[in-house]
């Protein structure tokens, strides 16, 4: 910073014109003149950096700059004329020539190097001489490489002829999945209808759903093994009672004409606003994802090339994952609807006075639209949120698991928030298992309809969690807002 412009006439660098310098002087003068240089930018760069410290703005920042390369132009000019004045003493002195530097590529580097031909236009590539590829060096695509020991060749395409050939590898690995995927469900059907043993558990398999019997864990037990399970069932502080309660159902038999006006008013209005969740909730989350993403068809091939193996751990975690939904919705489902029908098909016993038949009217009505409310709800729950979770996964494009395990707890609690709900009267679950016990008189109706739509959402729920699976598998996704592509080809064509 002290090498300026006024300071060289009274260093040792003075003008001495009439004095030959040995060529000794002359390089130390070049030295000078190097160090000078780099002093002058280490100057200039130490306060920009100050000022910037101390909070200085543009303005300020650009005229220091101009007076240290002022200064810095004064000094290399007085230089300039020392070395002229010295030379001119010594006559016909001139400063030594810089020695030649050694080349340091291998001759057998430099001879591929001169035989690589020059880059021609935009479209080029590095490929490191030190591989012994020929050619090598800055090279135009495209371009063929060789290998010298083996012979091998390697062909570098042009991106836009890349694009053109990875595009079509795209269409017909798409028309290969589709064609797979519908061969394999065409020759699954195809079994199931053709073998004998499996055309023979099909039919028992619709007959029981159309005959509307569930598959439960009393199936297995002989009919005195299940008597006592029943008991055991209809004890009211059992675990698995009857008639699992949930607030839907317990609106259905704490009847209004049997239960304080306000108290039952207080339990439609809990009622109404679980509904409004379990309806609002998982809709919600469902038009959100397709508001954001939209399947644009089938994956491309190099999808499954880029990071592997968090592809499989995302695979294997969404098949744990989906078990678990699906066993949680059947369980769900089997449990509601034969709480559902013990409820439908039970009714208070007529007393020495008799009830009314507009009282056993209204009770039949409240029953059966609190019951069916309550299994349609099951339904729609069970295999939306398996639908939920199964986009999420397929959608998700983040660094951490925090939008995974987000959805599964609001999954689960959309699950459960019938049956939590009545959680908040302490009183309303013992009141709610008296009052299922007093329906002692079995009804003539049985509404079989029931445990059919059941099934059959059973069915659905199952099958949902392989479709799902193979819908990961498969399926290209493109975000609507920032246009990311999950399971494209990975590269970014201008």
């Amino acid at each position: 910073a002290g090498l300026t412009a006024q300071a060289l006439p009274r260093g040792r660098c003075a003008r001495r014109s009439n004095v030959a310098m040995p060529p000794a002087r002359l390089w130390a003068l070049h030295a000078c003149l190097g160090l000078l240089a780099h002093g002058a930018a280490v100057a200039n760069a130490a306060r920009v950096a100050a000022l910037r410290a101390q909070g200085a703005g543009d303005q300020a920042v650009m005229s220091a700059m101009e007076e240290t390369m002022m200064a810095q132009q004064q000094a290399l000019e007085a230089l300039a004329n020392e070395m002229q004045a010295l030379q001119a003493g010594r006559g016909q002195a001139q400063p030594p020539t810089a020695p030649p530097q050694p080349s340091a590529d291998h001759p057998a580097i430099a001879a591929i190097k001169a035989a690589s031909p020059e880059p021609e236009g935009n479209n080029s590539v590095m490929v490191p001489c030190r591989t012994l590829l020929t050619p090598c060096g800055k090279l135009s695509l495209p371009v063929t490489l060789s290998e010298p020991l083996g012979g091998a060749q390697v062909v570098l395409r042009r991106p836009e002829d890349m694009k053109d050939w990875i595009k079509n590898a795209d269409e017909r690995f798409s028309q290969f999945v589709i064609i797979s995927v519908g061969s394999g469900v065409l020759l699954y059907m195809l079994l199931k209808v053709a073998v004998p043993a499996y055309r023979r558990k099909l039919v028992e398999r619709w007959k029981q759903i159309v005959s509307g019997r569930l598959n439960t864990d009393l199936d297995d037990l002989s009919q005195k093994e299940r008597d006592q399970e029943m008991a055991r069932r209809m004890d009211p502080k059992a675990e698995t009672f009857i008639a699992p309660g949930n607030i839907y159902r317990a609106c259905a038999v704490m009847e209004f004409d049997r239960t304080p006006l306000c108290y039952f008013i207080y339990l439609v209005a809990q009622a109404a606003a679980a509904m409004f969740m379990q309806v609002y909730l998982p809709f919600r989350i469902f038009y959100d994802i397709f508001q954001n993403w939209q399947p644009v068809g089938i994956k491309s091939p190099f999808w499954y090339t880029q990071a592997i193996m968090h592809y499989i751990a995302l695979a294997v975690l969404m098949l744990v994952m989906t078990s678990c939904i699906t066993g949680k919705a059947v369980e769900k489902i089997v449990t509601g609807a034969e709480a559902n029908f013990y409820i439908l098909t039970h009714q208070l016993p007529d007393t020495a006075t008799g009830v009314d038949r507009p009282s056993r009217v209204r009770s039949t009505i409240n029953k059966y639209f609190w019951c069916v409310s309550s299994m349609v709800l099951n339904v729609w729950t069970s295999v939306l949120c398996q639908a939920i979770f199964i986009l999420k996964i397929m959608t998700y494009s983040e660094e951490s698991l925090e939008s995974i395990v987000s959805i599964s707890v609001v999954i689960y609690f959309i699950f459960g928030l019938d049956s939590l709900i009545m959680d908040i009267d302490p009183k309303l679950r013992p009141n709610y298992r008296q009052a299922v016990l007093a329906r002692s008189e079995v009804c003539a109706y049985e509404p079989i309809w029931l445990k059919v739509l059941a099934e059959l959402a059973r069915v659905l729920s199952k099958w949902s969690g392989y479709f799902g699976l193979l819908g990961y598998l498969v399926l290209r996704w493109r975000n609507r807002f920032t246009g990311e592509e999950l399971g494209g080809d990975g590269l970014e064509w201008k």
